[in-house]
């Protein structure tokens, strides 16, 4: 027992907790047979809410005393804090992915944020919704969220990007909206109706599926390799082998680069790209051109690697439009590629210059 009246509670995945939260903030986690609690812990938080992951973390979030908002991170074990972000208004609702990395809470005012921690670092992305958002949810597996406006509006979102995949308008307020825990259907409920949403694969602005783009997309790779045996391993080949040391140079400190940047995967794939290219076409026998030629190698690489790894995110299947992946993959790829291009192009100069003083 809680010793209040108004408690918001959740059982955790597994079925053996009852966490719950009182008006004043004051946080219980309770086994499912003992009515005692495993562990009590004070956020101060007035009208707070909480959400369980699966990886024995859970969010606690409402309003400060003092003004503002505030998320807290607790262990599941013991109720120490993993973290904390503050916020300018009181949160309404909040959802903490499986995994415990990714929080989605709306605030009073009526904005919805995701919160991912990294690292034991935590960043703020505001999602691109319009409209007074009432409830958030997030998927319990994928990287999904669903805002729900009281005029009826839906916005499902991929949590790496803030602009919404899809909107659906269900024509009035007081419905009730849930996503799947793979974030394949979303189902609304309306009075005594329920509608199923299925967030197929389909591109909506390309005709044709998942399999039909990784048809296309893998014909080409396998074509390139036909050209490669067809040409008996041509002279731009032996060009690479005799510049591998700078390649590998490249390669390896953009991928350290990227790593460092806490970029995620985009940063650390484009940043080993780009920086091998810069290192293997830059050149000090043509001077200042030689090295705008590095430079504007590494920035297409880059190009070529954020298309890529677009469409290998597409293909894993968290992200439902390729056009829009696509664009904002490339967008972000040469955005960190003008670093990266920079630093592979001076990797390869100073690799050149050590070479001719010998």
């Amino acid at each position: 027992s809680t010793g209040t009246n108004h408690v918001q509670a959740e059982i955790s995945f597994d079925g053996r907790y009852v966490a719950a939260v009182d008006t004043d903030g004051l946080t219980y986690l309770f086994d499912i047979d003992d009515p005692r609690p495993v562990w009590t812990a004070s956020t101060g938080l007035r009208g707070a809410t909480i959400s369980l992951s699966q990886a024995s973390q859970m969010a606690v979030a409402g309003a400060e005393p003092s003004g503002g908002g505030r998320v807290y991170s607790l262990s599941l074990d013991d109720g120490e804090r993993s973290w904390d972000w503050r916020t300018a208004s009181p949160v309404g609702s909040v959802s903490m992915s499986s995994d415990g990395s990714r929080v989605v809470l709306y605030e009073e005012e009526g904005r919805a944020f995701i919160l991912t921690e990294a690292m034991g670092e935590v960043s703020e992305k505001q999602l691109n919704v319009t409209g007074w958002i009432q409830s958030v949810w997030a998927s319990i597996f994928g990287s999904y969220a669903l805002a729900l406006g009281p005029d009826g509006r839906l916005f499902f979102m991929y949590a790496s990007r803030s602009t919404p995949l899809w909107r659906y308008d269900a024509g009035s307020g007081g419905v009730e909206a849930a996503v799947t825990s793979t974030g394949d259907k979303v189902f609304i409920a309306e009075g005594n109706s329920v509608a199923v949403i299925s967030n197929d694969p389909q591109t909506g602005l390309i005709p044709g599926s998942r399999t039909l783009w990784g048809v296309v997309f893998f014909s080409m790779v396998a074509g390139l390799i036909a050209i490669y045996y067809k040409t008996n391993q041509p002279e731009w080949l032996a060009t690479i082998v005799k510049k591998y040391p700078r390649i590998l140079v490249g390669l390896i400190a953009g991928v350290a680069a990227g790593f460092l940047s806490r970029g995620g995967a985009l940063a650390v794939f484009v940043g080993g790209v780009s920086c091998a290219a810069g290192c293997y076409f830059v050149s000090d026998k043509e001077g200042l051109n030689g090295y705008l030629l590095g430079l504007v190698a590494s920035i297409i690489g880059s190009l070529i690697a954020a298309f890529v790894y677009g469409h290998l995110v597409w293909f894993s299947g968290v992200e439902s439009n390729i056009v829009v992946l696509t664009l904002s993959s490339i967008s972000e790829g040469t955005r960190v590629g003008i670093f990266f291009g920079v630093l592979g192009t001076a990797i390869g100069v100073a690799m050149m210059k050590m070479r001719s003083s010998e």
